[in-house]
């Protein structure tokens, strides 16, 4: 039976009840009976708390001078087809529909007992998808954690791991070290690590390295990475593993994304070194860095003069992140009015410790509930928010697309966080209403 794109979506969605299932069995059935088609790649593993898209953006931008680059990274925020690319190109829906149907007729061949969730059909998908593109190489973007995601069933060329700090408690442990543990899981013998943790999470990440015999690149040490900001202007110094890099373009706003760029150069070093592609010439690593694009994080656009910023922060770490760039943003472009916060979040996070972090930015908020299984009611986020203190103006929303409504209205300076899912539906909102910005 042949099977069409909207046939494809519908299969997809009827899995996103299973939630997420850690594990590796059913993946590695499903490819067993495709006969392992991912041994005909080669990949860069990217895992880590936060970071994970930046990193493998940046390091898309890079490799594609010459190379064909498959990038499997999510949730993306146009759709399911979001999730896999080629050279930034979106899978074609002809294609799309075309793994899905092969996942489905492999998946005949397990337990139909065991079906796979959402997130594993579209991982399989892409590799699929990555093989009948002849992809060169993929940045392979971990899910959730690293050992038991499932895209931790390849032998990659190299591992990143951005960062360790809190975030998914309940499935990857609740300290520090347990979840380094999990990220540091995707490190495989004779593979080399990039990291950008530190303290016990790069403990935990050096330990396993050495368990394995392959070398870990850590910054500071290996490398490092200086900002300069002039306006809304940033640009990045990189003195790397082999060579350095000066007053390079950095579009990415957010002082964050400074230490995400380091990452995606030591990265790129370590594969010419093996070899993988050529040196690039300077203009072409600053072509790369000036072309980059990444929405939903720290991204801006404009209501009239009135700046609308949208960051997919969702948990403390990445709120911490947020709330230093929008100090450093409200005084390099001479802010001085109370921002409108518009907070949509998933119930698995930590709410309290993230509101916390925001608290300073916190004087008018509009509560909101993202279209997805796992939100938080936002009656619960409201009394959230009040319970920070009483001083916070809080309203609440009956979708995030009235949130956006009603902030936009107001012209006061507006970010919109707390999921890359409510970032999502906000930024099409924003634009239905306001156009390109």
């Amino acid at each position: 039976m042949s099977v069409g794109y909207s046939d494809a979506l519908k299969w997809l969605h009827s899995r996103a009840s299973l939630g997420v299932r850690p594990g590796l069995k059913r993946m590695r059935e499903v490819l067993r009976a495709l006969h392992n088609p991912e041994r005909e790649l080669n990949f860069v593993h990217v895992a880590g708390t936060n970071g994970k898209g930046s990193v493998s953006k940046i390091l898309t931008s890079l490799l594609q001078n010459s190379l064909r680059v498959g990038t499997f990274t999510s949730p993306g925020l146009e759709g399911l087809r979001a999730d896999f690319s080629v050279n930034g190109r979106l899978v074609e829906t002809e294609d799309f529909a075309k793994a899905a149907q092969a996942v489905m007729a492999a998946e005949q061949v397990i337990s139909k007992d065991d079906p796979l969730t959402e997130f594993e059909a579209l991982t399989i998908m892409s590799i699929l998808y990555f093989v009948q593109k002849r992809a060169d190489i993929v940045v392979w973007e971990a899910g959730l954690g690293g050992k038991s995601d499932s895209t931790n069933v390849v032998h990659p060329v190299l591992c990143v791991i951005t960062n360790v700090s809190l975030d998914h408690q309940g499935i990857l442990g609740h300290t520090i070290p347990d979840i380094a543990r999990e990220k540091a899981g995707i490190i495989k013998e004779t593979v080399p690590v990039i990291t950008g943790a530190t303290d016990a999470a790069l403990a935990v990440v050096q330990q396993i390295a050495e368990q394995k015999g392959v070398s870990v690149f850590h910054a500071p040490a290996a490398f490092s990475v200086t900002g300069d900001t002039y306006g809304t202007v940033q640009t990045i110094t990189y003195r790397g593993l082999f060579d350095d890099f000066y007053r390079l373009p950095l579009p990415l706003l957010g002082t964050y994304q400074q230490s995400n760029a380091g990452l995606a150069l030591a990265a790129y070093e370590l594969l010419v070194q093996k070899g993988i592609l050529p040196p690039l010439r300077l203009t072409e690593v600053r072509r790369s860095f000036e072309g980059l694009r990444w929405e939903g994080r720290f991204e801006v656009l404009w209501n009239g003069v009135a700046p609308v910023v949208l960051d997919g922060a969702h948990n403390q770490a990445a709120a911490r992140a947020l709330s230093q760039s929008l100090k450093d943003f409200s005084q390099l472009c001479r802010i001085d009015s109370p921002w409108l916060m518009i907070i949509g979040v998933l119930e698995d996070k930590e709410v309290g410790t993230m509101i916390d972090v925001m608290r300073p930015w916190l004087n008018d908020v509009v509560v909101c509930e993202p279209d997805n299984g796992r939100a938080l009611p936002v009656t619960t986020l409201e009394e959230k928010v009040k319970k920070a203190s009483r001083k916070i103006r809080v309203a609440a929303a009956p979708s995030v697309s009235h949130a956006v409504f009603k902030a936009l209205q107001s012209r006061r300076p507006v970010c919109c966080w707390g999921s890359l899912y409510t970032v999502t539906e906000a930024r099409k909102t924003i634009h239905d209403i306001i156009g390109d910005s």
